[in-house]
């Protein structure tokens, strides 16, 4: 099993949320910016780059939210994932440079109450 540090992006700006919007064989679905840490990298310079990577924002990256951990057993894969609080700096949001696999949009989302 293999096991893969993530990093991802909270970014709320005006009272919305910036979310990647994929699609693949399940349908649609919205995620966080974010991805694998390289070697070398602090979690924060992750979140910095795959930020700028996939929705073209530069952000400023706070404090820890939280840590997610899942079992994919159909593909065996094992990851943690690690959520920062993070504020817009800058950029020019869109589609990014190095999108995701199956990533088709980038929106911000104003979360429902």
């Amino acid at each position: 099993m293999k096991l893969r540090n993530s990093a991802k992006g909270v970014v709320v700006h005006e009272g919305r949320v910036l979310l990647t919007r994929c699609v693949d064989h399940t349908g649609d679905w919205y995620c966080c910016p974010g991805g694998g840490q390289e070697p070398g990298e602090t979690l924060a310079q992750a979140v910095r780059r795959e930020c700028m990577e996939e929705t073209g924002a530069l952000v400023n990256v706070g404090d820890m939210l939280c840590v997610l951990e899942f079992h994919d057993h159909h593909n065996g894969n094992h990851a943690i994932e690690f959520y920062f609080a993070c504020t817009l700096e800058g950029g020019e949001i869109g589609m990014g440079a190095t999108p995701d696999t199956g990533q088709v949009a980038v929106e911000w989302i104003a979360p429902s109450s």
